[in-house]
């Protein structure tokens, strides 16, 4: 999950937040006002991601599978409608 950092006008304070890309995100986390933060460019880019339950190796070939099996089924599929 990335992470943004956003500054509030209210309380011209700055914090950070993790949430999804397509989150919407307008209040603030330190005076708990609305409508009042801007988002600060970053020039890094950081997920937060658990290793206590996954370690990064096992996802990538997760999702590979995954991909793969996919992958099978939509042959499979433009196949039949050949046929």
């Amino acid at each position: 999950m990335p992470k943004y950092s956003y500054k509030c006008s209210f309380c011209e304070d700055t914090f950070e937040v993790y949430h999804l890309m397509s989150e919407e995100y307008n209040v603030c986390d330190l005076c708990g006002s609305k409508d009042c933060i801007t988002k600060i460019p970053s020039s890094t880019f950081s997920f937060k991601f658990d290793h206590t339950k996954e370690k990064t190796g096992d996802v990538v070939k997760k999702h590979i599978e995954e991909a793969k099996l996919e992958l099978k089924n939509e042959k499979k599929e433009l196949k039949n409608k050949q046929l």
